[in-house]
């Protein structure tokens, strides 16, 4: 076997922890936390299923491929949530050491290719990369709508939080933001049902 397949296999064999970063989200059905590798997987489904829906022509396969590797970088760092300015660069300076420990394992073409699709999304640099980040916003509601727990960053939720936290990400597209406030309505009437 030569070097550089050994070196991409020695990467695929590590990229399987992102399986083992669970998230703040549970399953539909309660029963534990969604992983990275399950939210990434389903963000991919989900552009695949609205690519003709969104009223906008996009590059699909890039889309895809920034939603399967937007998270990756967590493998090291764990889904964490950054309340303030100061949580934030915390957070983005822990997620650049992460993501150069871990592209760094690829082979020079893969490591450029693989970190721009994961800079891309950090940056928002392409069309592309906006939908993804607005999706992205979209599951948590679409999450806590399906499985009734509201819980927003580790207490309950705040429809002002969420609403500062997603609608940035989804204006720019009519349709991202009906399925948002389509969410955010779920939401906000499973709150009212329970108080």
């Amino acid at each position: 076997m030569n070097e550089r397949l050994l070196t991409i296999l020695e990467f695929i064999e590590e990229i399987e922890k992102f399986k083992h970063v669970y998230r703040v989200c549970t399953l539909s059905d309660g029963s534990r936390q969604e992983s990275d590798a399950e939210h990434s997987w389903h963000l991919a489904t989900i552009i695949l299923l609205l690519k003709n829906e969104l009223g906008i022509k996009f590059n699909v396969e890039k889309a895809i491929k920034i939603a399967l590797v937007h998270d990756l970088v967590e493998i090291y760092t764990g889904d964490t949530w950054a309340d303030g300015e100061k949580e934030k660069k915390e957070k983005q300076r822990r997620e650049q050491e992460s993501a150069k420990k871990l592209f760094s394992q690829l082979p020079q073409n893969l490591k450029k290719e693989i970190e721009g699709y994961w800079q891309d999304y950090e940056n928002i640099k392409s069309k592309e990369a906006r939908i993804v980040k607005g999706l992205d916003k979209i599951v948590y509601p679409m999450h806590y709508a399906m499985s009734g727990k509201i819980i927003w960053n580790g207490r309950y939720d705040s429809s002002e939080e969420r609403r500062l936290y997603g609608l940035p990400h989804v204006k720019h597209n009519k349709i991202l933001g009906e399925i948002w406030e389509y969410y955010n309505a779920k939401l906000d009437k499973i709150k009212q049902d329970k108080e």
